[in-house]
């Protein structure tokens, strides 16, 4: 489980996430992410998706889920290779991510 706090103290959410792959031309791969919200604080979630690179502390790209569920995936179209991302999710509290990870695609 990833705990993500903003900078209230007593006020967070709490977001997670896992990821998978499956190859869908050569070289291409089609990598979903998963994540899910564990706590909203009981603010709704407004956006969540996940932010994601090649390298741990350049996360450069992000992509949104179209899902307004406490789970949600987003799909994105990669080479080979490693991927760093973490999950997050925004509400009127601020945003919040999860923990980094990692997932070898190829």
């Amino acid at each position: 489980m990833a705990v993500a706090y903003l900078t209230s103290e007593e006020k967070y959410l709490v977001v997670g996430a896992d990821a998978k792959f499956l190859q869908v031309t050569i070289p291409g791969f089609l990598l979903t992410f998963s994540g899910y919200i564990i706590s909203d604080q009981g603010s709704l979630i407004t956006e969540r998706g996940f932010i994601y690179g090649t390298l741990a502390d350049q996360l450069t790209q992000s992509v949104v889920s179209e899902s307004e569920s406490i789970l949600f995936e987003a799909t994105v179209e990669v080479p080979a290779g490693t991927y760093y991302y973490k999950a997050y999710a925004t509400n009127e509290l601020g945003t919040s991510y999860g923990e980094l990870k990692s997932v070898t695609v190829g």
